[in-house]
């Protein structure tokens, strides 16, 4: 999903208003969100870690991660989260929290969830990236917690539902959506 406009003016300095931009992406509904905890967290392989690891499931402990969302991007909020196992057992994630330029339909409070990417190597241990997104619009900062990605190394930490592998490609797209708005 992306949103693109263009605008065209032949005056000196025209373009500085940048409202005019954001104004093309109203939507005309009649709810809008008011603000969603707006953070990351992540763990590498090598141990080290960014963010702050209260993102993921207690951001109201966070100062300042609660935030107004813009013009563009108010829809809703957005939790963007993804897993796998390193090559000795352990689960590392990232978690992305956000306002959302985007609507995205959820089945269930689980959101859609699916393995991206599977190495189905005989001869590897089977490396798995497991990747889910949630969105919701109920509420100032409805985006508290998350979902832990279903990945099968290690063990079984899925989810009791929201389990949709054939939605695989769209939650790659999303999420790179998603990591695009929180560069914007």
């Amino acid at each position: 999903m992306y949103k693109d406009c263009t605008g065209y003016c032949n005056m000196t300095a025209c373009n500085s208003d940048t409202m005019l931009a954001a104004e093309k992406f109203l939507t005309g509904i009649a709810y809008t969100q008011e603000s969603c905890f707006t953070c990351k967290f992540g763990e590498k392989d090598d141990g080290s870690v960014f963010g702050n690891q209260f993102c993921a499931d207690e951001p109201d402990k966070l100062d300042y991660a609660s935030q107004k969302c813009a013009l563009y991007n108010n829809l809703g909020c957005y939790t963007g989260t993804n897993a796998h196992y390193t090559n000795e057992g352990l689960s590392v994630e990232e978690v992305y929290k956000g306002c959302s330029a985007f609507e995205i339909p959820m089945n269930d409070e689980f959101g859609l969830c699916g393995i991206i990417y599977s190495d189905e190597n005989p001869e590897s241990d089977g490396y798995e990236v497991g990747a889910c997104k949630q969105f919701c619009n109920d509420g100032p900062d409805c985006n508290k917690g998350h979902v832990r990605p279903c990945i099968h190394e290690g063990g079984n930490d899925c989810p009791q539902g929201g389990q949709d592998g054939s939605s695989a490609m769209a939650i790659t797209s999303s999420l790179v959506a998603i990591i695009v708005s929180m560069i914007l």
